[in-house]
């Protein structure tokens, strides 16, 4: 799980919450998940709470506790689970079988619930209409080709999913399964969770390769960059962009790719998109290249400077509700100072914290349609 996507999804601080007790209970062949779902901030136990865990559906109980028991252990030990809840972000993570403890999920409230909505939805074979199974569903807001907000959901054995806590309007749903091409849906997201319909996604069984077009172009000008070199994930092709920018990548396995365009003079520059069998052109931009490399994708990101330091690593960077004072986010920074934050529209408050170092704190304002980039925390050492 790459840092940006983690400080979005893992909706608390530690990321060792998302290990928990799976003792065996007969042999070695069976597991216990036990774990309990709460408000981020408050503790207040979460009732209500949908909950997939390793494909097992269950909902948090009045103290938003949960039990699934009886859970046969794969042989690869990592599995995924999802906690949603209308009003709260969504919780999706990665745990690991035999790792020790509880789940212990903490849900991060939203901003402000008339403004946000729950989708409930189904992942089903085209063929059969039978449930896929631990199919990946991504809902994204977006503004032409920048991500403006983003959570994911793992489907159940049933094949059901939930995200909840989107903001409301248009939204890009996007499921993916191994062994089935990716489907794609423009959904509009309204207030709450009755208000809105059940989405079914049906997948076609197989793979493809197909032709992806697009053009790489200067972030700030918006004029087309010639000679850039695009390739996908897999980097199995490679094209260079022609005078006007454009780019025709012959043979891309349809599925959830990332793209990196290199060009002489700019950082580079990645997106990711999904590729359908007819997929729409991918637009890269790229920005000139700077002292400092660019931040990972966010709604609000920047850098953290060390005064008299070679390097920026270690510095913890919080990002609360403004009133509230409940976080929304959270993370450490690596040797470049970089930090990102995929969070809704609302009022934040961005602090930075290092032992040896003057606090730092920057209100942010976030409007819809309109991310805060290019932020910057300088830290004085304590004197």
């Amino acid at each position: 799980m790459s840092r940006a996507i983690a400080v979005v999804s893992l909706l608390c601080p530690i990321t060792a919450l998302v290990a928990f007790g799976c003792a065996p209970t007969v042999g070695e062949q069976w597991a216990i998940a036990k774990g309990t779902v709460v408000e981020s901030g408050t503790a207040a136990p979460i009732e209500g709470a949908f909950i997939v865990l390793a494909g097992y559906e269950i909902y948090s109980d009045a103290q938003g506790g949960f039990l699934i028991d009886h859970i046969p252990i794969p042989e690869d030990p990592e599995s995924t689970v999802t906690v949603s809840c209308d009003r709260f972000r969504t919780y999706d993570a990665a745990f690991l079988f035999d790792a020790p403890g509880t789940l212990d999920v903490q849900l991060l409230p939203v901003v402000n619930p008339d403004a946000s909505g729950t989708l409930d939805g189904m992942v089903r074979n085209d063929a059969t209409e039978e449930p896929l199974a631990g199919a990946e569903v991504a809902v994204r807001i977006l503004s032409g080709i920048q991500v403006l907000d983003e959570q994911k959901a793992h489907t159940s054995f049933q094949g059901n999913w939930q995200v909840s806590g989107i903001p409301i309007g248009e939204a890009v749903v996007q499921a993916v399964a191994d062994g089935f091409l990716p489907a794609e849906q423009v959904i509009t997201v309204l207030p709450g969770r009755a208000s809105n319909p059940l989405v079914v996604m049906d997948l076609t069984e197989g793979t493809a390769r197909v032709e992806v077009r697009g053009k790489v172009f200067d972030v700030e000008s918006g004029e087309a960059i010639a000679g850039a070199t695009v390739m996908d994930d897999r980097e199995e092709t490679t094209a260079t962009t022609a005078a006007d920018g454009t780019y025709t990548l012959p043979e891309v396995l349809v599925g959830q790719r990332t793209f990196r365009a290199n060009a002489e003079g700019y950082d580079p520059s990645f997106v990711t998109a999904l590729i359908l069998a007819d997929p729409a052109p991918v637009e890269i931009g790229m920005a000139r290249a700077s002292g400092e490399p660019p931040p990972p994708p966010g709604t609000i990101a920047g850098h953290v400077r060390l005064q008299g330091a070679d390097t920026h690593e270690g510095v913890r960077v919080v990002l609360r509700e403004r009133g509230t004072n409940a976080i929304a986010g959270a993370m450490d920074t690596d040797e470049s100072g970089a930090f990102a934050f995929l969070v809704p529209p609302g009022s934040y408050v961005l602090s930075a914290l290092k032992d040896g170092y003057e606090p730092a704190t920057l209100d942010v304002d976030l409007s819809f349609g309109l991310p805060q980039r290019g932020l910057r925390l300088e830290l004085a050492v304590t004197s």
